[in-house]
């Protein structure tokens, strides 16, 4: 049961984290943009921002995921860090708790 609990925490913590992440990289793309037409993309590309001028002068904005597999690539990376940290933890709660145990 505990090794099910640790598998979702860092399921969950990397979904926050990956969101985020992409969520920030949208937003500074947003405010680095100084011309009326841009294309960019951030976090290796599977990020966009862009903004365009239309018939009646005011600027369109989009903004969304370029590509699913590298968000999907990213979000596995940073859940096997999750999951490494998580694992190690407990390891390490474990092993205070013996040496409590063992001092008593």
């Amino acid at each position: 049961m505990r090794h099910v609990k640790l598998f979702l925490f860092s399921i969950m913590i990397s979904f926050l984290i990956t969101a985020g992440v992409a969520v920030i990289t949208i937003v500074v793309m947003m405010f680095s943009v100084h011309t009326d037409s841009a294309h960019l993309t951030g976090l290796f590309g599977a990020v966009y921002f862009q903004s365009s001028p239309n018939e009646s002068g005011n600027i369109v904005a989009s903004a969304g995921i370029n590509s699913v597999p590298r968000i999907a690539a990213i979000w596995v990376v940073v859940c096997a860090i999750c999951l490494m940290a998580s694992y190690a933890f407990a390891a390490l709660k474990r092993y205070r708790d013996r040496l409590i145990e063992q001092k008593q």
